[in-house]
Protein backbone atom coordinates (compact mmCIF):
# COMPACT_ATOMS: atom_id res chain seq x y z
CA UNK A 1 0.00 0.00 0.00
CA UNK A 2 2.90 2.48 0.62
CA UNK A 3 4.12 2.35 -3.33
CA UNK A 4 1.50 5.26 -3.57
CA UNK A 5 3.78 7.51 -1.82
CA UNK A 6 6.31 7.58 -4.93
CA UNK A 7 2.91 9.40 -6.79
CA UNK A 8 3.90 12.40 -5.01
CA UNK A 9 7.26 13.20 -5.82
CA UNK A 10 5.81 13.29 -9.54
CA UNK A 11 3.10 15.86 -8.72
CA UNK A 12 5.44 17.85 -6.90
CA UNK A 13 7.86 18.13 -9.78
CA UNK A 14 4.96 18.11 -12.18
CA UNK A 15 4.35 21.24 -10.39
CA UNK A 16 7.84 23.09 -10.55
CA UNK A 17 8.65 21.70 -14.02
CA UNK A 18 5.63 23.25 -15.49
CA UNK A 19 6.26 26.55 -13.46
CA UNK A 20 9.63 26.75 -14.64
CA UNK A 21 9.17 26.48 -18.01
CA UNK A 22 6.06 28.77 -18.35
CA UNK A 23 7.94 31.28 -16.47
CA UNK A 24 10.83 31.20 -18.45
CA UNK A 25 9.01 30.84 -21.90
CA UNK A 26 7.12 33.84 -20.87
CA UNK A 27 9.81 35.91 -20.26
CA UNK A 28 11.76 34.99 -23.22
CA UNK A 29 8.64 36.28 -25.81
CA UNK A 30 8.12 39.24 -24.17
CA UNK A 31 11.28 40.35 -24.88
CA UNK A 32 13.52 39.91 -21.87
CA UNK A 33 17.45 38.44 -22.12
CA UNK A 34 18.77 35.33 -21.46
CA UNK A 35 19.96 36.87 -17.84
CA UNK A 36 16.61 37.90 -16.91
CA UNK A 37 15.10 34.10 -17.88
CA UNK A 38 17.69 32.27 -16.28
CA UNK A 39 16.75 34.44 -13.02
CA UNK A 40 13.80 32.60 -12.97
CA UNK A 41 15.46 29.13 -11.51
CA UNK A 42 17.92 31.02 -10.05
CA UNK A 43 15.72 33.04 -7.56
CA UNK A 44 13.92 29.08 -6.78
CA UNK A 45 16.98 28.00 -6.15
CA UNK A 46 19.09 30.34 -3.94
CA UNK A 47 15.58 30.00 -1.33
CA UNK A 48 15.45 26.62 -1.99
CA UNK A 49 19.31 25.74 -1.06
CA UNK A 50 18.89 28.43 2.17
CA UNK A 51 15.07 26.54 3.60
CA UNK A 52 16.47 23.23 2.96
CA UNK A 53 19.68 23.97 5.26
CA UNK A 54 17.46 24.74 7.87
CA UNK A 55 15.52 21.76 7.04
CA UNK A 56 18.57 19.87 7.50
CA UNK A 57 18.11 20.59 11.03
CA UNK A 58 15.23 19.90 11.59
CA UNK A 59 13.72 16.77 10.21
CA UNK A 60 13.43 13.81 11.69
CA UNK A 61 11.58 10.54 10.79
CA UNK A 62 8.67 11.57 13.43
CA UNK A 63 8.12 15.00 12.10
CA UNK A 64 8.77 14.26 8.33
CA UNK A 65 5.00 13.48 7.75
CA UNK A 66 3.77 16.68 8.98
CA UNK A 67 6.51 18.70 7.10
CA UNK A 68 5.02 17.13 4.05
CA UNK A 69 1.56 18.19 4.65
CA UNK A 70 2.76 21.18 5.47
CA UNK A 71 4.59 21.96 2.37
CA UNK A 72 2.16 20.67 0.15
CA UNK A 73 -0.23 23.06 1.53
CA UNK A 74 2.46 25.81 0.71
CA UNK A 75 2.88 25.02 -2.67
CA UNK A 76 -0.87 24.80 -3.08
CA UNK A 77 -0.82 28.72 -1.93
CA UNK A 78 2.01 29.92 -3.78
CA UNK A 79 0.79 28.30 -7.02
CA UNK A 80 -2.33 30.80 -7.03
CA UNK A 81 0.17 34.11 -6.67
CA UNK A 82 1.70 33.45 -10.35
CA UNK A 83 -2.18 33.75 -11.14
CA UNK A 84 -1.33 37.82 -10.64
CA UNK A 85 0.01 39.10 -14.03
CA UNK A 86 3.55 41.08 -14.39
CA UNK A 87 6.78 39.76 -13.75
CA UNK A 88 7.01 40.97 -9.75
CA UNK A 89 4.35 38.22 -8.90
CA UNK A 90 6.05 35.72 -10.96
CA UNK A 91 9.03 35.78 -9.08
CA UNK A 92 7.24 35.99 -5.40
CA UNK A 93 5.81 33.37 -6.74
CA UNK A 94 9.01 31.35 -7.43
CA UNK A 95 10.22 32.61 -4.09
CA UNK A 96 7.54 31.31 -2.47
CA UNK A 97 7.38 27.90 -3.77
CA UNK A 98 11.21 28.28 -3.38
CA UNK A 99 10.13 27.42 0.07
CA UNK A 100 7.72 24.99 0.45
CA UNK A 101 9.38 22.95 -2.13
CA UNK A 102 12.50 22.79 0.38
CA UNK A 103 10.01 22.12 3.13
CA UNK A 104 9.05 19.09 1.25
CA UNK A 105 12.29 17.59 -0.36
CA UNK A 106 14.27 16.27 2.35
CA UNK A 107 11.43 15.37 4.60
CA UNK A 108 9.95 13.25 1.98
CA UNK A 109 12.84 11.43 1.49
CA UNK A 110 12.94 10.26 5.29
CA UNK A 111 9.65 9.49 5.70
CA UNK A 112 9.80 7.11 2.13
CA UNK A 113 13.00 5.22 3.44
CA UNK A 114 11.00 5.08 7.08
CA UNK A 115 8.67 2.97 5.12
CA UNK A 116 10.65 0.68 3.11
CA UNK A 117 11.10 -2.77 4.84
CA UNK A 118 14.54 -3.36 4.76
CA UNK A 119 16.57 0.02 6.43
CA UNK A 120 19.91 -1.65 5.40
CA UNK A 121 20.07 -3.48 1.94
CA UNK A 122 16.43 -1.67 0.82
CA UNK A 123 17.99 1.71 -0.43
CA UNK A 124 17.97 0.93 -4.59
CA UNK A 125 14.18 0.53 -4.50
CA UNK A 126 13.47 4.00 -3.20
CA UNK A 127 16.29 5.38 -4.83
CA UNK A 128 14.93 4.22 -7.91
CA UNK A 129 11.37 4.77 -7.80
CA UNK A 130 11.60 8.04 -5.93
CA UNK A 131 14.25 9.37 -8.91
CA UNK A 132 11.66 8.32 -11.81
CA UNK A 133 8.32 9.68 -10.19
CA UNK A 134 9.83 13.10 -9.40
CA UNK A 135 11.93 12.65 -13.12
CA UNK A 136 7.88 11.80 -14.64
CA UNK A 137 6.60 14.78 -12.74
CA UNK A 138 9.35 17.39 -14.21
CA UNK A 139 8.71 15.71 -17.96
CA UNK A 140 5.12 16.24 -17.63
CA UNK A 141 5.06 19.34 -16.36
CA UNK A 142 6.17 21.64 -19.38
CA UNK A 143 4.28 18.76 -21.56
CA UNK A 144 0.92 19.88 -20.19
CA UNK A 145 1.72 23.81 -19.34
CA UNK A 146 2.82 24.28 -23.10
CA UNK A 147 -1.16 23.33 -23.87
CA UNK A 148 -2.83 24.61 -21.23
CA UNK A 149 -3.84 28.13 -20.43
CA UNK A 150 -1.48 29.72 -18.11
CA UNK A 151 -4.20 30.63 -15.12
CA UNK A 152 -5.76 26.84 -15.56
CA UNK A 153 -2.51 25.22 -15.06
CA UNK A 154 -1.94 27.20 -11.84
CA UNK A 155 -5.23 26.53 -10.54
CA UNK A 156 -4.36 22.55 -11.52
CA UNK A 157 -1.27 23.07 -9.14
CA UNK A 158 -2.76 24.47 -6.37
CA UNK A 159 -5.65 21.81 -6.40
CA UNK A 160 -2.84 18.79 -6.49
CA UNK A 161 -1.23 20.35 -3.50
CA UNK A 162 -4.79 19.97 -1.11
CA UNK A 163 -5.00 16.48 -2.64
CA UNK A 164 -0.94 15.49 -1.51
CA UNK A 165 -1.62 17.13 1.67
CA UNK A 166 -4.62 15.26 2.66
CA UNK A 167 -3.03 11.71 0.98
CA UNK A 168 -0.11 12.30 3.17
CA UNK A 169 -1.70 12.80 5.94
CA UNK A 170 -3.77 9.52 5.65
CA UNK A 171 -0.83 7.48 4.95
CA UNK A 172 1.46 8.68 7.52
CA UNK A 173 -1.85 7.82 10.12
CA UNK A 174 -1.99 4.46 9.19
CA UNK A 175 1.76 3.27 8.41
CA UNK A 176 4.50 5.73 9.39
CA UNK A 177 6.81 4.33 12.47
CA UNK A 178 4.43 0.41 12.19
CA UNK A 179 7.62 -1.00 12.90
CA UNK A 180 6.28 -4.65 11.78
CA UNK A 181 6.43 -3.02 8.26
CA UNK A 182 10.09 -3.92 8.40
CA UNK A 183 12.31 -6.45 8.20
CA UNK A 184 14.89 -6.31 10.99
CA UNK A 185 18.37 -8.61 10.32
CA UNK A 186 21.41 -8.21 12.16
CA UNK A 187 24.16 -7.24 10.00
CA UNK A 188 25.84 -9.61 7.31
CA UNK A 189 22.87 -11.69 7.49
CA UNK A 190 21.91 -10.60 3.63
CA UNK A 191 21.22 -13.36 1.11
CA UNK A 192 23.31 -13.09 -2.01
CA UNK A 193 21.07 -11.85 -3.65
CA UNK A 194 20.79 -9.04 -1.77
CA UNK A 195 23.75 -6.11 -0.64
CA UNK A 196 24.15 -4.91 2.32
CA UNK A 197 25.06 -0.98 1.45
CA UNK A 198 25.48 0.03 5.37
CA UNK A 199 28.70 -1.92 4.55
CA UNK A 200 29.96 0.08 1.49
CA UNK A 201 32.09 2.83 1.83
CA UNK A 202 31.00 6.68 2.29
CA UNK A 203 30.69 8.17 -0.91
CA UNK A 204 27.63 10.75 -0.85
CA UNK A 205 30.71 13.55 -1.13
CA UNK A 206 31.08 12.01 -4.46
CA UNK A 207 27.55 12.33 -5.33
CA UNK A 208 27.76 15.63 -4.38
CA UNK A 209 29.97 16.79 -6.35
CA UNK A 210 28.81 15.00 -9.79
CA UNK A 211 25.07 15.74 -9.26
CA UNK A 212 25.90 19.47 -8.45
CA UNK A 213 27.95 19.94 -11.80
CA UNK A 214 25.03 17.69 -13.27
CA UNK A 215 22.36 20.43 -11.59
CA UNK A 216 23.98 23.52 -12.86
CA UNK A 217 23.43 21.91 -16.75
CA UNK A 218 19.96 20.94 -15.86
CA UNK A 219 19.62 24.45 -14.74
CA UNK A 220 20.34 25.74 -18.28
CA UNK A 221 18.65 23.28 -20.13
CA UNK A 222 15.14 23.85 -18.05
CA UNK A 223 15.72 27.91 -19.10
CA UNK A 224 17.79 27.98 -21.98
CA UNK A 225 15.95 25.50 -24.10
CA UNK A 226 12.63 27.71 -23.87
CA UNK A 227 14.83 30.81 -24.85
CA UNK A 228 16.75 29.19 -27.70
CA UNK A 229 13.79 27.86 -29.17
CA UNK A 230 12.01 31.19 -28.84
CA UNK A 231 15.03 32.53 -31.16
CA UNK A 232 14.98 29.56 -33.44
CA UNK A 233 11.44 29.46 -34.15
CA UNK A 234 10.52 26.51 -32.47
CA UNK A 235 6.88 26.52 -30.98
CA UNK A 236 6.19 26.46 -27.62
CA UNK A 237 4.59 23.23 -27.63
CA UNK A 238 7.73 21.32 -29.38
CA UNK A 239 9.96 22.98 -26.51
CA UNK A 240 7.50 21.43 -23.72
CA UNK A 241 8.13 18.26 -25.58
CA UNK A 242 12.02 18.13 -25.64
CA UNK A 243 12.23 19.13 -21.64
CA UNK A 244 9.71 16.36 -21.77
CA UNK A 245 12.23 13.64 -23.55
CA UNK A 246 14.84 14.87 -20.87
CA UNK A 247 12.70 13.91 -17.70
CA UNK A 248 10.75 10.93 -19.39
CA UNK A 249 14.23 9.63 -20.66
CA UNK A 250 15.57 10.31 -17.11
CA UNK A 251 12.71 8.44 -15.66
CA UNK A 252 13.00 5.45 -18.00
CA UNK A 253 16.77 5.10 -16.51
CA UNK A 254 15.65 5.21 -13.20
CA UNK A 255 13.57 2.27 -13.65
CA UNK A 256 16.13 0.46 -15.58
CA UNK A 257 18.27 1.07 -12.26
CA UNK A 258 15.71 -0.83 -10.13
CA UNK A 259 17.63 -3.77 -9.77
CA UNK A 260 21.09 -2.19 -9.22
CA UNK A 261 24.29 -3.32 -7.17
CA UNK A 262 27.71 -2.08 -7.42
CA UNK A 263 27.22 -0.42 -10.83
CA UNK A 264 27.62 3.19 -8.09
CA UNK A 265 30.57 2.28 -6.78
CA UNK A 266 32.74 1.46 -10.58
CA UNK A 267 34.67 3.78 -12.67
CA UNK A 268 33.63 2.25 -16.33
CA UNK A 269 29.68 3.46 -16.01
CA UNK A 270 31.18 6.43 -14.44
CA UNK A 271 32.48 7.45 -17.92
CA UNK A 272 30.20 6.53 -20.03
CA UNK A 273 27.34 8.62 -17.77
CA UNK A 274 29.45 11.46 -18.06
CA UNK A 275 30.74 11.37 -22.16
CA UNK A 276 26.42 10.94 -22.96
CA UNK A 277 25.48 14.14 -20.72
CA UNK A 278 28.54 16.15 -22.26
CA UNK A 279 27.14 15.41 -26.10
CA UNK A 280 23.96 16.25 -24.72
CA UNK A 281 25.10 19.61 -24.10
CA UNK A 282 27.32 19.69 -27.59
CA UNK A 283 23.74 19.29 -29.37
CA UNK A 284 22.09 21.74 -27.17
CA UNK A 285 24.74 24.18 -28.07
CA UNK A 286 25.35 23.48 -31.82
CA UNK A 287 21.83 22.39 -32.95
CA UNK A 288 19.72 24.33 -35.09
CA UNK A 289 16.53 21.87 -35.16
CA UNK A 290 14.27 20.19 -33.11
CA UNK A 291 15.38 17.12 -34.37
CA UNK A 292 18.83 17.90 -33.00
CA UNK A 293 17.08 19.21 -29.84
CA UNK A 294 15.52 16.11 -29.21
CA UNK A 295 18.42 13.78 -29.64
CA UNK A 296 20.00 15.93 -26.86
CA UNK A 297 17.23 15.39 -24.59
CA UNK A 298 17.46 11.73 -24.78
CA UNK A 299 20.93 11.56 -24.30
CA UNK A 300 20.65 14.48 -21.29
CA UNK A 301 18.29 12.10 -19.98
CA UNK A 302 20.62 9.15 -19.77
CA UNK A 303 22.63 11.04 -18.07
CA UNK A 304 20.95 12.73 -15.04
CA UNK A 305 18.82 10.02 -14.50
CA UNK A 306 22.32 8.03 -13.87
CA UNK A 307 23.55 11.32 -11.82
CA UNK A 308 20.39 11.77 -9.82
CA UNK A 309 19.98 8.16 -9.00
CA UNK A 310 23.30 7.96 -7.58
CA UNK A 311 23.23 11.44 -5.28
CA UNK A 312 20.41 9.82 -3.45
CA UNK A 313 21.34 6.17 -3.61
CA UNK A 314 24.76 7.54 -1.46
CA UNK A 315 23.04 9.58 1.01
CA UNK A 316 19.72 7.03 1.57
CA UNK A 317 22.49 4.05 1.76
CA UNK A 318 24.42 5.91 5.13
CA UNK A 319 22.51 4.14 7.87
CA UNK A 320 22.83 6.88 10.71
CA UNK A 321 23.21 9.94 8.59
CA UNK A 322 20.77 9.97 5.68
CA UNK A 323 18.53 12.92 7.28
CA UNK A 324 21.73 15.13 7.68
CA UNK A 325 22.93 14.04 3.77
CA UNK A 326 19.41 14.36 1.51
CA UNK A 327 19.49 18.14 3.21
CA UNK A 328 22.57 18.24 2.24
CA UNK A 329 21.47 17.06 -1.40
CA UNK A 330 18.98 19.85 -1.84
CA UNK A 331 21.35 22.12 -0.99
CA UNK A 332 24.01 21.16 -3.27
CA UNK A 333 21.12 20.94 -5.96
CA UNK A 334 19.88 24.43 -5.23
CA UNK A 335 23.20 25.90 -4.40
CA UNK A 336 23.82 24.44 -7.88
CA UNK A 337 20.65 25.96 -9.91
CA UNK A 338 21.95 29.13 -8.80
CA UNK A 339 25.34 28.96 -10.03
CA UNK A 340 24.13 27.52 -13.39
CA UNK A 341 21.45 30.12 -13.94
CA UNK A 342 23.61 33.30 -13.14
CA UNK A 343 26.46 31.88 -14.95
CA UNK A 344 24.78 30.88 -17.61
CA UNK A 345 22.73 33.79 -17.88
CA UNK A 346 25.62 35.95 -17.85
CA UNK A 347 27.58 34.73 -20.72
CA UNK A 348 24.00 34.22 -22.75
CA UNK A 349 24.07 37.80 -22.01
CA UNK A 350 27.39 38.48 -23.03
CA UNK A 351 27.91 35.41 -25.75
CA UNK A 352 25.30 33.61 -27.11
CA UNK A 353 23.13 30.13 -24.96
CA UNK A 354 25.72 28.12 -27.74
CA UNK A 355 29.08 29.12 -25.27
CA UNK A 356 27.23 28.32 -22.03
CA UNK A 357 26.56 25.15 -23.36
CA UNK A 358 29.49 24.32 -24.58
CA UNK A 359 31.45 25.56 -21.64
CA UNK A 360 29.31 23.05 -19.37
CA UNK A 361 29.46 20.15 -20.89
CA UNK A 362 33.69 20.84 -21.02
CA UNK A 363 33.27 20.82 -17.17
CA UNK A 364 31.02 17.62 -16.72
CA UNK A 365 33.98 15.93 -19.07
CA UNK A 366 36.18 17.53 -16.31
CA UNK A 367 34.38 15.98 -13.27
CA UNK A 368 33.84 12.73 -15.15
CA UNK A 369 37.27 11.88 -15.34
CA UNK A 370 38.03 12.97 -11.72
CA UNK A 371 35.42 10.69 -10.70
CA UNK A 372 36.87 7.63 -13.17
CA UNK A 373 39.79 8.19 -11.64
CA UNK A 374 38.40 7.90 -7.62
CA UNK A 375 36.35 5.50 -8.30
CA UNK A 376 39.38 3.45 -10.31
CA UNK A 377 41.23 3.70 -6.98
CA UNK A 378 38.57 1.25 -5.66
CA UNK A 379 40.26 -1.89 -7.50
CA UNK A 380 43.33 -1.54 -4.92
CA UNK A 381 41.07 -1.81 -2.49
CA UNK A 382 39.38 -4.79 -0.70
CA UNK A 383 35.11 -3.52 -0.58
CA UNK A 384 33.13 -6.08 0.21
CA UNK A 385 30.33 -6.95 -2.38
CA UNK A 386 32.59 -5.22 -5.46
CA UNK A 387 33.47 -7.53 -8.08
Amino acid sequence: MHIIIYLFPALVNYILGGTFFISAYELSVAGHGGFVVTCVVAAWALIYSLVSAIMGKITTVENSARLIVLAALGISASSLIFIFPGIAWQFIGIAAIGVTSAVYCAPFQVFMKDLEPDQDSGVVRPTALYTASWSIGMATGPFIFGMLDRNTGFIINALMGIVMAGSIWLIAKKYQGKRSLRVSRAPGSKTPEEADYSRMPDYAWVGWLVAGVGTIAVSLVRTLIPYRANLLSIGKEEAGMILAVVSYAQAAMAFLLLRSRYWMYKPKPALLIGLSGALALMLFGFGSTASAFFIGALLYGLYSGCIYFYLVFHSLAHPSKSAHYVAVNEMVVGIASVAGALAGGTITQIFNADTSFVLCGIVIVAVTCLQWRIFSLIKSVKHEGIK
